[in-house]
């Protein structure tokens, strides 16, 4: 790699954009230039070209574009901090002090790298012992066939296993001559110095840069007497309001799934939907705000009411942050995605995904304080003029049955303009209406155009009143 100081005070450094576009791509030889497949839009054509003379990357499909730096910066989702970092430490380049942005050398630093280190090295050995007792180990074999966790997403996610405490310790510190203070640190052992882990399934926990910052240990038994799970005590690098699990795998996605937990993102997995992260709790912090801003989010919490409720907080959270296209999976009466996938179709589900304010009505959370001019906006946008509304939503006054087909056979009446009004896609109707038909009256509320004042409206499938509506109001379905 090659580098320098750049004249121009906004690039600090000139890094070789061929060198960097290699770490990420597959390039295609076209005359003195490359090209790709662009990863930031539906591209088939490889629309992105890479130029070596002009040391600069262009996408002729999405317009983004610019150095090395701006690459590294777009498909990684960092900041130019971030990203010159990335590429420093990528290409053990020493930047010149005088526009250095890496972190002064020195002890805590230096105790993020160990740290760093020895989670890479604990992470082959959870690996080596999975596949050492996986055939012998019962309990091991029977919880990994259970709950579907073959060999690619082992591998994938470099899935281990930890069971013998003595031979684990003295590989680490007679063998390796690691640290204790690192390993405690590092949540590998206690301070009694005992492992941390012992008969868990381990599932490393990685940062945006694909370094293992800490771990997560799971029973196999679910009656034990200790806890479900035990993830590495906070540090340095491992800090859980700043990481998400798979971040790094999905995060060049424009649609991110949020779940609670490990297994609901492999369960995801297992079904071909690759853009799911975990909170590792119930808890949407700032900094995951700040990473997953422009992205369309789509919950897929817990179902009980605890996880409910933090759904109810985290659509209000990003509400408040400007975050517009906002939607949550129903897993019915199954506890999470992953007990939902054993017997269920997750990705039916997960194409049946409703709109917040739908998912909000539905569960019976008042909806007052999370609609704006911007979700007015959003209904305009898939709305039509409302004398249209009104001659179609007569048709469904012929509703006489509580049978699905039945609804269906009504919204296929005009159907674009029918699915617009309720601001279903027809991926949505059927369950939608799986809800909706358990009811006697659907309310819509009545909006102005003009200030986006909201008007108390109900009207019933059979008694409707539009009296107050006007040639310029808008409806949007509320239950």
């Amino acid at each position: 790699m090659k580098i320098n100081q750049d004249k121009n005070k906004n690039n600090i450094f000139n890094f070789s954009i061929v060198d960097v576009a290699q770490e990420f791509f597959k390039l295609i030889k076209q005359g003195s230039n490359f090209k790709v497949i662009c990863p930031f839009h539906g591209d088939k054509n490889a629309s992105l070209i890479i130029s070596p003379s002009k040391n600069i990357w262009k996408c002729f499909g999405c317009n983004k574009g610019g150095n090395a730096i701006e690459l590294v910066k777009e498909y990684q989702k960092i900041d130019t901090k971030q990203a010159i970092e990335w590429l420093t430490n990528k290409f053990h380049i020493i930047s010149l002090k005088k526009h250095q942005f890496k972190k002064p050398e020195n002890d805590f630093q230096t105790n993020e790298k160990e740290i760093i280190n020895v989670n890479s090295l604990a992470t082959i050995l959870f690996k080596v012992n999975l596949l050492s007792e996986i055939n012998e180990n019962i309990l091991l074999k029977t919880f990994l066939n259970k709950r579907k966790l073959n060999n690619n997403i082992i591998q994938k996610f470099d899935i281990g296993y930890n069971s013998n405490n003595a031979k684990f310790k003295n590989f680490l510190i007679n063998v390796k001559k690691i640290p204790k203070d690192i390993l405690i640190n590092s949540s590998l052992l206690t301070e009694n110095e005992n492992s941390f882990f012992i008969n868990r399934i381990i599932f490393p926990i990685k940062n945006e840069f694909n370094e293992i910052v800490g771990f997560a240990g799971r029973t196999l038994d679910n009656n034990s007497n200790f806890p479900k799970y035990l993830n590495s005590k906070e540090n340095s690098v491992f800090s859980k309001n700043k990481i998400l699990f798979n971040w790094f795998n999905a995060k060049n996605n424009e649609e991110i799934i949020l779940t609670e937990g490990y297994m609901d993102v492999l369960a995801f997995e297992r079904n071909q939907i690759y853009n799911s992260v975990a909170l590792m709790g119930i808890n949407l912090s700032n900094h995951h705000i700040k990473i997953l801003k422009n992205k369309q989010i789509t919950l897929a919490l817990d179902s009980d009411e605890a996880g409910k409720q933090a759904t109810y907080e985290i659509i209000k959270k990003l509400f408040k942050n400007n975050f517009q296209n906002i939607y949550v999976i129903d897993f019915l009466n199954f506890k999470d995605a992953d007990e939902f996938s054993m017997d269920n179709d997750l990705k039916n589900a997960y194409q049946k995904k409703l709109h917040y304010l739908n998912w909000l009505n539905l569960n019976h959370y008042k909806t007052d304080d999370l609609k704006s001019k911007k979700t007015i906006n959003y209904a305009n946008e898939k709305s039509i003029s409302i004398s249209a509304k009104l001659k179609y939503i007569q048709k469904i006054k012929d509703y006489k049955t509580n049978e699905t087909k039945t609804l269906f056979m009504i919204l296929k009446y005009k159907n674009e303009k029918t699915l617009k009004l309720f601001l279903l896609n027809k991926k949505q109707v059927n369950a939608f209406y799986e809800q909706v038909k358990k009811n006697d009256e659907i309310k819509l509320i009545i909006t102005k155009k003009n200030n986006h004042t909201f008007i108390s409206k109900i009207l019933k499938i059979n008694n409707k009143d539009f009296s107050s509506a006007k040639e310029n109001d808008e409806l949007v379905y509320e239950r």
